[in-house]
């Protein structure tokens, strides 16, 4: 139980370190602000790149509901390797970069694209996690889904290509 425990440390500092650097250290580009008042950013979104930032949106709001789960306030509690509180945590986390990531594919910048797969690979992980603590697979479908839908859309080649990505 403590290598995974100094497992998962490590993938949530570096997940912390790499949002911090995309969300407090984004510069600011007056450019893309004008634009997006003007409407034009969404005139050059594809579609799929729409329905990837929204699904990213709805994942920090089951991530949130998750939190509630773990928590045991809201609907059947889930369970995680060690204490609810560590899954409850664990998902905090996530929720947060999920929301940011909705807001960085909504904007189009690029490192929004890298962002998702990664973190969608992780919610599947840590939902895995969540599944060898003893929460039924049924209980963990809606995140599990969602992670898989973000993650296929994101490796579309049309996604892909909208951010520059081959």
């Amino acid at each position: 139980a403590g290598s995974r425990t100094g497992v998962l440390n490590s993938i949530v500092t570096v997940v912390l370190l790499l949002w911090v650097q995309q969300t407090i250290y984004q510069p600011f580009v007056p450019s893309q602000f004008f634009a997006l008042q003007r409407g034009e950013i969404f005139m050059n979104r594809p579609f799929a790149v729409t329905l990837l930032a929204i699904v990213a949106g709805i994942a920090g709001i089951i991530a949130v509901i998750d939190v509630l789960r773990y928590l045991e306030f809201a609907f059947s509690p889930l369970r995680f390797i060690g204490a609810p509180i560590f899954g409850a945590i664990m998902a905090g986390i996530v929720a947060l970069i999920w929301f940011s990531v909705a807001r960085q594919l909504w904007n189009l910048d690029p490192r929004g694209w890298m962002f998702v797969v990664v973190i969608a690979i992780i919610y599947l992980i840590f939902d895995v996690l969540a599944m060898l603590g003893g929460t039924p697979i049924q209980a963990m479908w809606p995140s599990i889904a969602i992670s898989g839908i973000a993650l296929i859309l994101a490796l579309l080649p049309g996604t892909r290509a909208s951010f520059g990505q081959t």
